[in-house]
C-alpha cells in the first residue's frame, strides 16, 4: 500500500529514486517496496512483488488504510485451479473505496471456478464474470468504508486479473500524477443528495488531462469540472481517468511526470542533454554533440571545423559539462594536456612547460632552458621545476632530482621508503630502504629532526 506524500508517490507511476526490490537497504523509508529484511528491499511475508509497479501486493486477506492511499490487487500465483482467495479493503471512517479492473484474462468457459466478484457487503458491484484477455478499464466504487473483491483461480494459461484501488473520501486531494475517479457506489447506484470534490493538484507548469465516462440521472445530477475556480465544463458523467504531465520549464519529481519528450533535469521538464527544444514545434530537437560529424546543426557552443562539431582552438571540451572552456594558462590546475594553452603540458596537475624548457612571463611562452647541473644567470633560465642556485641550476632545498624522470620530486620524510641518499630530508639517510637517522639518533617529532641520544 502506498500513502501519499509531498514527494509526489503514486501508484500507477510509483516513485522514482527509490531503491527497487532486491537491492541492498537499511530502512524501509528508502525501499519503492517500503519494506527493508535483511538490509534488502523485499516483501512482508502476506505479500508478493509487482514486477510492473515494483510494489509489494497483498496475496488475501484484509488491507487497512486511510484517506488517500493506494496500492494494487493482483491474482497471485501458486493457488490451485479452482480455489478461491479474497481481499477486503476497510477504509477509514468517512471513506469509500474507488477499484479500477485493468486487465482480466480467465477461462471463459469454467466460469463456476474460475471468476472474479466484487461486492459491497451485500450489494454485488460486479458479478461473476471470467473474461478472456480483457483489458478494458472498468470502474467500481463503494458506497461505505469496505469492499470486498474474490478471486477463484485460473490454470497457468491465464493472466488473471490486475486492479488498483484507491481510499477516498467526500472532499479528496489528489496528488498522484496518473489515476482514477468514480462516484461512490458506481455502477450500481449512488447516494441521494450527496455531494463529492476531488482536487487534482499538480506542480507548477504541469497540464492536467482528463477522460469522463458515465452517466448520471438526466436533470437532476451533474459534475462540474473546474481550472482553479473558472468552471470550464459541466457534464453527465462520474468516472474519470486523469493523467498530469509537465510542460517544457514545468516543475517535476521524475522523467515520468513530464510530457512525452521530456526529461526531468534538476526538477525542471527539459530535453536531454543533447537536444534543444524548439517553440514552433514544442518538441525536443537533436543537435550534434561533440566529436560527431556536422549531419545536423552542432549543440550551442560547439562549431563545425573540418566536418567536426568541436571547439575552437582557443578552447578545450570538457567532458563533465559538456562545454567548450577557454584552455588553461600557465600554472592552472588540470586533467589531461589538451585542458592547457598551446605548448604547455599537463605535468603532476598542473598546466607547465616540458622538462626541457622554461616558462617566459613576458612572452608567455615556454623557451628553452638550462638544464639540472648547468651553470645559470639571470639571463640564462633554468629548465621548467628546477632554481638557479649558486649559479647552477638545482632543485630546492625540500626536493631532489629524480634523474630517470629528469624532474625535481619532494624528499621523503621519516619514515618513508627510499633507495638512495638525496631522496631523504636533511639530516636524514637512507639506511635499509628506510629515511632514518643515524644508529646513536633517534626522531623528534615535535621538532621534526634527528637528536642524540644520551
Amino acid at each position: 500500500m502506498i500513502t501519499p506524500t509531498s514527494a509526489y508517490t503514486k501508484c500507477i507511476k510509483p516513485e522514482t529514486g527509490k531503491t527497487k526490490y532486491g537491492n541492498s537497504c537499511t530502512s524501509n523509508s528508502q525501499c519503492l517496496t517500503d519494506f527493508c529484511s535483511n538490509s534488502k528491499c523485499s516483501c512482508p511475508e502476506d505479500s508478493f512483488i509487482d514486477a510492473e509497479s515494483g510494489l509489494c501486493v497483498k496475496d488475501r486477506g484484509d488491507i487497512e488504510g486511510n484517506q488517500g492511499e493506494c496500492g494494487y490487487i493482483i491474482s497471485p500465483s501458486g493457488i490451485g485451479f479452482g480455489d478461491s482467495v479474497s481481499w477486503t479493503i476497510n477504509g477509514a471512517a468517512g471513506t469509500y473505496i474507488t477499484l479500477v479492473l485493468l486487465d482480466i484474462d480467465m477461462d471463459s468457459s469454467s466460469c463456476a471456478k474460475n471468476y472474479l466478484m466484487i461486492v459491497e457487503g451485500s450489494t454485488s458491484l460486479l458479478n461473476k464474470i471470467c473474461y478472456a484477455n480483457n483489458k478494458t478499464t472498468a470502474y467500481f466504487a463503494s458506497k461505505s468504508a469496505q469492499l470486498t473483491v474474490s478471486y477463484g483461480a485460473v490454470s497457468g494459461d491465464y493472466r488473471g486479473f490486475r486492479a488498483v484501488y484507491y481510499i477516498r473520501s467526500e472532499s479528496s486531494d489528489l496528488i498522484e500524477t496518473a489515476g482514477y475517479i468514480a462516484s461512490p457506489g458506481y455502477p450500481v447506484s449512488y447516494n441521494e443528495k450527496a455531494s463529492y470534490v476531488w482536487v487534482i493538484t499538480a506542480l507548477s507548469g504541469n497540464t492536467i488531462t482528463l477522460s469522463v465516462q458515465g452517466n448520471t440521472e438526466e436533470n437532476y445530477d451533474f459534475v462540474n469540472l473546474y481550472d482553479g475556480s473558472n468552471r470550464i465544463k459541466s457534464l453527465t458523467g462520474f468516472t474519470v481517468s486523469y493523467e498530469v504531465y509537465g510542460l517544457y520549464g514545468g516543475l517535476c519529481n521524475s522523467s515520468e511526470t513530464c510530457r512525452e519528450g521530456l526529461t526531468c533535469n534538476g526538477n525542471v521538464c527539459s530535453c536531454s542533454a543533447f537536444e534543444l527544444y524548439e517553440q514552433s514545434t514544442s518538441t525536443c530537437k537533436n543537435y550534434t554533440t561533440y566529436g560527431n560529424r556536422c549531419r545536423t546543426t552542432c549543440l550551442p557552443g560547439l562549431t563545425c571545423s573540418e566536418d567536426l562539431c568541436g571547439c575552437t582552438s582557443s578552447q578545450y571540451y570538457n567532458h563533465i559539462n559538456g562545454a567548450c572552456n577557454t584552455k588553461l594558462p600557465h600554472g592552472s590546475e588540470c586533467s589531461l594536456s589538451e585542458e592547457c594553452a598551446p605548448g604547455l603540458l599537463c605535468y603532476n596537475s598542473l598546466c607547465r612547460c616540458s622538462t626541457s624548457q622554461y616558462y617566459d612571463t613576458s612572452t608567455t611562452r615556454c623557451k628553452s632552458g638550462v638544464l639540472y647541473g648547468e651553470i645559470c644567470t639571470s639571463e640564462v633560465h633554468c629548465v621548467e621545476g628546477l632554481q638557479c642556485i649558486l649559479n647552477i641550476c638545482n632543485c630546492s632545498s625540500t626536493e631532489y632530482f629524480e634523474t630517470s624522470l629528469r624532474t625535481c620530486e619532494n624528499r621523503a620524510v621519516y619514515g618513508s621508503t627510499c633507495t638512495s641518499l638525496n631522496q631523504c630530508v636533511e639530516e636524514l639517510l637512507c639506511l635499509s630502504n628506510v629515511c632514518n637517522c643515524l644508529s646513536t639518533q633517534y626522531f623528534d617529532q615535535s621538532t621534526q629532526s634527528c637528536i642524540d641520544s644520551k
